[in-house]
């Protein structure tokens, strides 16, 4: 069996950088609903746990870029 999925590394609508809502999501987007049911579509932290087979992965890198972000800046 085969799933198509269409992925979305954040939610520009989310308060927080990991947060996302997929109703609001779907509405902020002209038509999407039209093309997309919620079952398709991965948002966020959804999406990239779906990726690496974990949980807080989207936490886990924005750690890792802001360690990188402080030792760059010195």
């Amino acid at each position: 069996m085969f799933k198509f999925l269409i992925g979305f590394p954040f939610d520009p609508t989310s308060a927080t950088p990991t947060g996302y809502d997929k109703e609001r999501f779907f509405n902020y987007l002209i038509e999407f609903k039209k093309f997309f049911t919620p079952d398709e579509v991965l948002i966020a932290s959804e999406f990239w746990d779906f990726l690496s087979g974990s949980r807080n992965t989207m936490e886990k890198i924005l750690d890792v870029i802001t360690e990188t972000v402080a030792q760059v800046r010195g």
